[in-house]
């Protein structure tokens, strides 16, 4: 942040100067004291500035205010594990979609953007998503790495352009290297892990149904987390190895319901546990909702509303290394926030991504995005002409 945004959130939380915008009325949940409080919430420059006894910082305020009573305040959401290219949305239509539900940031590779345009579509993809308020936690597609060998791609995949990506400043880790290529020692694989840990960044796994020694192997590479558990013991024994599992419920598996019993066997461990979509059909999008729907399904098995919230919030923003910027609503974090009617039924009533209200009411500006569009994200269709 510049010296003049501290200096005013320094100002604003100690009343020397007014707030950008004030949210009133609402419980405010916390996910450290794991408390609802009922305060006033100060914005400034889309940061959580601090907060006031409840109805004081409205008192003679003549900016904004968002009005909550009755309703609570959650931390926005962050989906650990995702692919896009489910939703067959493009980044704009996909961010209005997200923050719809609440969701303010996702951990996501772009793999599909990556095979065909390569990093500049990537880049793209990635300013496509602030411009429109998704917070993206990026990490490069390393899944991809050996398959170059055996498909075809507009793009020619490399490790190179992934060690390239790491040092991007969204990227917080590597996406999914998977344990056979790992295990397999492929070089440019190892080349990727080995630049990855060098720079201290997140190796997000990909090991289904691995187990024992071989499981052992692939976590000593650095990988630290699981998506791909299908059943509570397999999750277990990842979890005793140092895996964090990311909990899934996505279109094609929807494994949540599977894997719930381990927050409430292991409810000390649940801080080590997070939850993801992987990837969710448009028409799960839109019926049954992304993160919101998660959080609903873990609490109907029994699971504490805000030990519920703590896994798709400040659980993942710990594991990515980011929690100095999301995942709470402390001072100085982001202003992402999703306002819900209730912590059992957890319906997003408005979501604010960094101060700011996400309307789902206007589509993006179709002459804007062509101007700012590279030439390599264009799709382009090859006609055959008959003689």
């Amino acid at each position: 942040m510049q010296t003049g945004v501290l200096a005013d959130l320094m100002a604003t939380a100690q009343g020397q100067m007014d707030a950008d915008v004030v949210v009133t009325g609402g419980g405010v949940v916390n996910v450290f004291v794991r408390e609802v409080e009922h305060l006033d919430l100060l914005i400034k420059h889309g940061r959580v500035a601090g907060y006031r006894d409840l109805g004081t910082a409205v008192n003679r305020f003549e900016g904004p205010v968002i009005d909550a009573s009755g309703a609570y305040v959650v931390p926005g959401l962050l989906d650990s594990h995702y692919h896009m290219g489910g939703t067959h949305l493009d980044v704009p239509e996909l961010a209005k979609s997200l923050l719809s539900r609440g969701t303010t940031t996702v951990a996501t590779d772009f793999y599909e953007i990556y095979t065909v345009a390569g990093p500049e579509g990537v880049r793209y993809a990635l300013d496509q998503a602030a411009r429109h308020g998704l917070n993206v936690l990026y990490l490069p597609p390393a899944h991809l790495i050996g398959l170059e060998k055996v498909g075809t791609f507009g793009w020619d995949v490399n490790s190179d352009d992934m060690i390239e990506m790491l040092q991007w400043p969204e990227t917080v880790g590597i996406m999914e290297p998977p344990a056979a290529a790992v295990l397999m020692g492929e070089p440019d694989m190892l080349k990727v892990l080995d630049e990855t840990i060098r720079l201290g960044k997140t190796f997000a796994g990909h090991a289904p149904g691995q187990a024992g020694s071989s499981l052992q192997a692939y976590i000593t590479t650095g990988a630290s987390s699981d998506h791909e558990s299908q059943h509570q013991a397999e999750a277990f024994e990842k979890l005793r190895y140092g895996m964090r599992p990311m909990m899934r419920e996505s279109s094609a598996a929807p494994d949540l319901i599977n894997l719930v019993g381990l927050v409430n066997a292991y409810p000390a461990s649940s801080r080590y546990m997070m939850l993801c979509s992987d990837e969710t059909d448009p028409a799960d999008l839109v019926d049954k909702g992304h993160m919101d729907n998660k959080i609903r399904i873990v609490i109907e098995h029994g699971v504490d509303p805000i030990t519920a919230i703590q896994m798709s919030t400040i659980n993942i923003a710990e594991y990515y290394g980011v929690s100095g910027s999301v995942g709470s609503l402390a001072p100085g974090r982001r202003a992402d926030m999703v306002v819900v009617d209730d912590l059992e039924s957890f319906r997003p009533l408005k979501t604010l991504s960094a101060g700011i209200v996400a309307s789902n009411d206007e589509l993006p500006d179709p002459a804007l995005e062509a101007t700012i569009r590279p030439e390599r994200v264009i799709s382009k269709i090859n006609t055959l002409r008959s003689f």
